[in-house]
């Protein structure tokens, strides 16, 4: 099956016919069906706007959409109950835009962003030896496996954005563990782990950290920032 729009206007979606005709195609087409009638009325201008904007061609707008999530949703294999959880998150969210499938499988999956910018910030300011604040960062930064310091001046070229981003990669990925029977540490084993990751390194590695040009600079900036 093959949905081509205008090119420059619409992006060109083509989708093996075979892989359409299988079980879990069919399934996904269906459940974006009945998702986009779900989410229509949680977004009311979004029928209108699509209308306003693509006309007469509206119609073949939609079927182009609802085809790439389809491609989406066979990829993720979400379950019902991921479903359930996007919706609700829709219902929950303050933007009035109509979301793009990426950040609706995002809410399947649980990933709230108010949460991990809650966790990046603890990643960020904490020091070694201070208590870690819930399980979720504290597996999160044992996954990146080092200290802060280290993964912005060190691994990320002294790129915050870059550092942040690692980060969230390694949280998502827990996110998808948990959804396959992955436990979380117990939080009272995560307040007694005081000494972080400089727990292992020698004296060499902790000086060369310390005195690391740019972790010299970004706290620096940070510490305006904050003042």
């Amino acid at each position: 099956m093959s949905y081509t729009g205008n090119i420059g206007k619409q992006p060109i979606v083509q989708t093996n016919q075979e892989n359409m005709n299988s079980p879990e195609a069919e399934k996904a087409a269906s459940t974006v069906n009945l998702l986009f009638e779900r989410l229509s009325t949680i977004y009311t201008s979004f029928r209108p706007t699509v209308a306003k904007i693509y006309g007469q061609d509206a119609n073949k707008h939609m079927q182009d959409l609802k085809a790439e999530w389809t491609k989406q949703f066979i990829s993720e294999k979400l379950e019902i109950e991921d479903i359930k959880r996007g919706l609700e998150a829709a219902r929950k969210t303050t933007n009035s835009f109509f979301p793009k499938c990426s950040i609706f499988i995002e809410w399947c999956k649980g990933f709230d962003q108010n949460k991990i910018n809650k966790s990046w910030s603890h990643y960020l300011n904490r020091r070694i030896g201070e208590k870690w604040d819930d399980p979720m960062t504290f597996e999160t930064a044992k996954r990146v496996g080092c200290g802060c310091n280290e993964l912005i001046a060190n691994l990320s070229g002294n790129n915050t954005e870059k550092a942040r981003q690692t980060f969230t990669e390694k949280y998502t990925e827990i996110l998808d563990d948990i959804k396959n029977g992955f436990k979380l540490p117990e939080l009272r084993l995560v307040l007694e782990h005081k000494t972080g990751s400089n727990k292992n390194r020698t004296a060499e590695d902790k000086e060369r950290i310390k005195n690391s040009a740019g972790c010299q600079d970004f706290f620096k900036q940070f510490k305006k920032g904050v003042e």
